[in-house]
């Protein structure tokens, strides 16, 4: 099932978005009362132990997030692209019931994003990229935790779909493979 959403997603954009419309339709009848209450707790800035914040990012914030990802070289969000950079994809993305969003700010700057993709099966897709700036201070680490508790907090699987040649985001996860996919990716379950 997996191997075949990846392929439409990738190949068949617009049977992708009628799947999406789909599944956040499903989303928000079958789990409204559980989304909601994560996106009221994590509307405000929470601190974490590294000095940095984090909260969900809305439409308000699309202008701030598509300014950090098209700074970052293509070379460096090549295992990165779980959807589109353009304004308006990230304004579509940040509307999304499908999507929780979510930006590391240092200060008032934004300097990771990380996101779920939810599937009703109960499975929610993490991704994430780190400013290069801010690299190698542990962001990327502690988005990958919270995501894992917003996961677990719902009570849904986590997963991602990681190249093999991405090392450092294989070393950053304890994780299964679930399934060999194209082009060297794998699917992989996170084991907390």
């Amino acid at each position: 099932m997996e191997k075949c959403l990846l392929y439409i997603k990738h190949n068949l954009k617009p049977l992708w978005k009628a799947i999406e419309r789909c599944n956040e339709l499903a989303l928000r009848t079958l789990y409204h009362r559980q989304l909601a209450k994560i996106e009221r707790r994590y509307r405000d800035p929470v601190e974490t132990n590294n000095g940095f914040r984090y909260r969900l990012i809305t439409p308000d914030d699309a202008d701030m997030l598509c300014a950090l990802l098209s700074k970052l070289d293509k070379d460096y969000v090549k295992f990165f692209n779980p959807h589109g950079f353009t304004r308006e994809e990230l304004r579509n993305v940040l509307t999304s019931k499908n999507l929780l969003t979510f930006g590391y700010f240092h200060n008032a700057a934004l300097v990771g994003y990380f996101m779920l993709r939810l599937f009703v099966g109960k499975k929610a897709f993490l991704g994430y990229v780190v400013d290069p700036s801010c690299a190698g201070r542990g962001i990327g680490r502690d988005m990958v935790k919270i995501l894992y508790g917003i996961a677990s907090k719902l009570g849904w699987g986590a997963y991602a779909t990681i190249s093999e040649q991405n090392i450092a985001s294989l070393k950053l996860h304890t994780h299964q493979v679930v399934k060999r996919l194209a082009n060297n990716y794998i699917l992989v379950k996170f084991i907390d």
